[in-house]
């Protein structure tokens, strides 16, 4: 029995992340929710147990609160931390603590404010409480609020938290808001603030493109997009796209074959761009020439699908052709249909290019997977 206590008080102390000496340590809700060392149903059996022997033992039910939710059960912490709120006599300690334990519950229950409420109410008594303000910045962010969630990140960097990479992804998020509203200065600011926190932020300079593109600074837009290529090749899609845009805003697409010659030349490595060319050369009817850049992609990426696809197309000859086409296109279709964008923290997966993932809060650049079904 000792050895079971002695290897449960090292996962317990294992969990204090963020609390000052003696008091509950703060634990987020699914976003940091780490693999522990030792079984975490022994660790609520045993607090379970020393609870019943005593009741006032607060520390242990807030403890054992925290560690349901951990377990995937926050119904259950959330009933568990709202009879502890309803005590008559609690000291302030445990009412920032209980009220940072009741938004996190919240939060991970998805419902009403996601917790909004308990983390102000903590913020009013302790406002400098690092556990409620990356609460509330989360829950900010469920509900879309941006800006709110700016302001906070912006506090938790002044206190010395690493929040300069999270910074950087909701103020482009904001920017880009600030752009579909037709607020063109506005997004730049938002954008160039978003790079200073964190220059490698490929939302960002994605963002910027946008900005540029909208004001018809079109040689900036291409800058920056081509500078894209050339940092993140493997979602050089996003950037192609807007770089063909560009060239039609600009009414000069006659220049978009060389621009993406030249993109070649510094990327001679990305499949995609060879991609994009055979698909302009063949609008401009050039085939043999399309034939060589479309075999040069799949030298490049045997597997990339837009390529294989618009090769059986350009080979396929005879009376056949026509047959062949339709089933393939069918095929590729389904398989394109079964792209996924994967949070690289919790593994969900989304249908839609996205940056930030809805379930644990992460914002990143995704990685791609096609997920067909075998028949």
């Amino acid at each position: 029995m000792l050895k079971v206590i002695s290897s449960v008080k090292d996962n317990l102390s294992y969990l204090e992340i963020m609390g000052e000496p003696g008091s509950v340590s703060y634990l987020t809700s699914t976003r940091t929710r780490p693999a522990f060392p030792r079984d975490l149903q022994e660790m609520i059996d045993l607090l379970s147990f020393k609870v019943q022997k005593n009741r006032e033992a607060l520390d242990d039910y807030i403890l054992l609160g925290r560690l349901f939710r951990l377990k995937g059960e926050p119904k259950r912490a959330l009933r568990l931390h709202q009879n502890l709120l309803a005590r008559p006599t609690l000291s302030v300690r445990h009412q920032i603590s209980l009220f940072c334990e009741l938004g996190f519950d919240l939060l991970d229950l998805r419902i009403r404010d996601f917790g909004e409420n308990y983390f102000l109410k903590s913020l009013t008594l302790q406002r400098q409480n690092i556990s409620a303000l990356m609460g509330l910045e989360r829950a900010y962010e469920l509900q879309n609020k941006f800006d709110k969630a700016v302001e906070i990140l912006e506090r938790l960097v002044r206190l010395g938290r690493p929040e300069s990479v999270h910074l950087a992804y909701v103020l482009s998020e904001v920017a880009l808001q600030y752009l579909e509203k037709g607020k063109v200065a506005r997004a730049r600011r938002m954008v160039e603030k978003a790079l200073r926190s964190y220059e490698a932020c490929p939302y960002a300079h994605l963002t910027l493109a946008n900005v540029y593109t909208t004001a018809q600074r079109y040689e900036r837009a291409i800058l920056v997009l081509r500078s894209f290529l050339n940092r993140w090749p493997s979602h050089s899609f996003l950037a192609l796209r807007r770089l063909e845009d560009v060239h039609y805003r600009m009414d000069n697409y006659s220049e978009y074959e060389e621009t993406l010659r030249n993109c070649i030349r510094f990327s001679p490595d990305n499949f995609y761009i060879y991609y994009s060319l055979a698909r302009h050369l063949r609008k401009k009817r050039k085939d043999k020439e399309a034939l060589e850049y479309l075999r040069k992609s799949l030298e490049l990426n045997p597997l990339y699908v837009n390529a294989v696809r618009d090769l059986i197309q350009m080979l396929a000859q005879g009376e056949n052709a026509q047959r062949l086409t339709s089933k393939t296109n069918h095929f590729f279709a389904s398989f394109k249909a079964s792209r996924r964008f994967v949070c690289p923290t919790c593994r969900h997966r989304f249908v839609p290019v996205t940056w930030h993932c809805s379930k644990c809060g992460t914002w990143e650049m995704f990685e791609i997977r096609y997920e067909l079904q075998a028949p």
